[in-house]
């Protein structure tokens, strides 16, 4: 495959990460802002659809990282998976406490959540205009895929 074709193919996989974090941010708001039982189920829905970053950052890792790092990588994406779990109950119970909700509302746990995603969302991009910059770069004769 030659490297215009598979910068395209990672335009194309960053875009989707990109989207399905936007879709998150705007899932969890309406989660958290939500005030009819149907747009509860309508964020759901939405937060489900937009769930599948996952292996696509995975996939993206693979392709950008030399196979003698996509272990280490990988890993490091475990590790933040896990740091997730670890963590994000304990934040989400903070915000949940009575008097954060008698001070804020119960939408705290699901909007500062959403929040939290925008500096990846901002990674994300950045990632993309660095393909953008590459294709403007004129390609490496020594490098081979």
């Amino acid at each position: 495959m030659d490297d215009t074709a598979r910068k395209r193919g990672l335009a194309i996989v960053l875009a989707v990460v990109f989207l399905d974090l936007l879709g998150s941010v705007v899932a969890w708001t309406v989660f958290g802002l939500a005030e009819a039982l149907w747009l509860l189920f309508l964020a759901r829905m939405l937060a489900g659809a937009m769930g599948g970053n996952l292996s696509t950052a995975q996939a993206y890792v693979v392709d950008v990282t030399p196979p003698e790092r996509r272990a280490t990588a990988l890993g490091y994406i475990g590790a933040a998976f896990g740091l997730g779990f670890i963590f994000g109950p304990g934040i989400g119970a903070v915000l949940s406490f009575d008097a954060t909700i008698a001070a804020v509302g119960y939408w705290a746990p699901f909007v500062v959540g959403s929040l939290l995603l925008l500096p990846v969302i901002a990674l994300v991009a950045r990632l993309g205009r660095d393909i953008d910059a590459a294709d403007a770069r004129p390609a490496d004769p020594g490098h081979a895929r």
